[in-house]
């Protein structure tokens, strides 16, 4: 349901979705964040959904699934930000 809402809020401002691997938990799945990049003034995260799974190819299903790109692939090089700083809401 927050989902839905997150991509209606900011589907004219929508660029593709980005993805993270963040740690895996303590029962052993792999985790990932998926977020939706809009493109306002500079490139901005919104958080969409975090996903647990076994397997990093089910992680990768979902990638595809969403033609997502890595977070890293969206840091902006033009004004040399390192990527650290990049906002995420």
């Amino acid at each position: 349901m927050f989902e839905y809402n997150k991509l209606r809020k900011n589907f004219m401002e929508a660029v593709g979705f980005a993805y993270e691997f963040l740690p895996n938990d303590r029962s052993g799945k792999k985790v990932m964040q998926l977020y939706i990049v809009v493109k306002r003034d500079d490139y901005e995260f919104i958080k969409y959904r975090k996903y647990k799974l076994r397997t990093s190819e089910m992680l990768y299903v979902i990638i595809d699934e969403f033609h997502a790109k890595p977070l890293a692939f969206y840091a902006n090089k033009e004004t040399n930000i390192p990527f650290q700083k990049v906002k995420k809401i």
